[in-house]
């Protein structure tokens, strides 16, 4: 097996960043460069007939996530792609990237490695259709291994704030399933975003009218200096717990770095993670939706 093909993490590529005692580099700015001409490749062949295309590109905290993210923008520049820089954002959103109207975007890139320390990081890839498979992964790392000589340089970026058009999307969304402005007001729900990308969901909260006092580690910090960033950790949930408790809010809301694996903790302390946070979310749809497909 190719060293490249070594970085498929069944749907996603995860790889080592930055150096370490035990671990070698094998996630570099040139291979991620590389990564992202085959993806675009991969997108134009998937939808041949369109004359532009266009894709977002963004980051979760992590301090090699701007390096990383700039060798991806250039791959995709490079084989003609037009590219909203989306920043600092979440994995929701590049995907609904490929949804909202204004946007449009034909495929997207998430830069994150998930839960995993800060040392690592990764790619999460988009169409419209959802998450690429683990068979489309394999052969754009296969054909990452390709003669990228020829660079047309026809494509452009720019910047784009996604995570406010997500965060406007998402409070008008609860604002309509609610039929109120501020649905959330005089209850307590706080967050722990763990320095990931998720600090924003308190700004969503205020705007619903809670209250957020007793949010903690809301600014991004790549070296996830207070926790492994991880709300499947038994640690992590016992001490967020814990947070939630004290300061007697009525529900708490942790995040992993990319903000697409949540857990929640009710105002007795209890935990809603995993199993149990699927069947709730199953529940609540099915309510509302007859014959759903879980």
């Amino acid at each position: 097996m190719s060293d490249i093909l070594k970085l498929q993490n069944g749907s996603d590529i995860r790889g080592v960043a930055i150096e370490s005692k035990d671990e070698k580099i094998n996630l570099t700015e040139q291979i991620a460069y590389k990564i992202a001409r085959s993806f675009a490749r991969y997108i134009k062949d998937k939808y041949p007939s369109k004359e532009r295309y266009t894709t977002t590109v963004g980051t979760d905290s992590r301090i090699t996530g701007p390096a990383i993210k700039k060798a991806v923008i250039n791959g995709l520049v490079d084989e003609g792609l037009f590219v909203y820089d989306a920043a600092l954002t979440s994995t929701p959103a590049i995907f609904m990237s490929t949804i909202f109207n204004e946007i449009k975007a034909d495929c997207g890139i998430m830069i994150t490695a998930s839960h995993l320390p800060f040392n690592r990081n990764g790619m999460k890839f988009f169409s419209k259709e959802g998450g690429l498979d683990k068979n489309d992964i394999k052969n754009i790392l296969i054909n990452a291994e390709s003669d990228f000589s020829e660079c047309k340089s026809t494509g452009s970026s720019q910047i784009l704030p996604l995570t406010e058009i997500y965060s406007k999307h998402l409070i008008n969304l609860i604002r309509d399933k609610t039929g109120s402005e501020k649905p959330f007001l005089n209850k307590r729900i706080i967050v722990d975003a763990g320095n990931g990308s998720g600090g924003f969901f308190v700004n969503i909260l205020n705007e619903l009218g809670a209250d957020t006092s007793g949010s903690v580690y809301l600014n991004p910090d790549g070296y996830f200096p207070n926790h492994i960033p991880n709300p499947e950790n038994t640690q992590v949930m016992e001490e967020f717990s814990k947070q939630v408790l004290n300061v007697k809010a009525d529900l708490g809301i942790i995040f992993d770095t990319d903000v697409d694996r949540a857990a929640f903790v009710d105002k007795t302390g209890k935990a809603i993670a995993k199993n149990s946070l699927v069947a709730l979310m199953s529940y609540i749809i099915s309510k509302d939706n007859k014959n759903s497909i879980i």
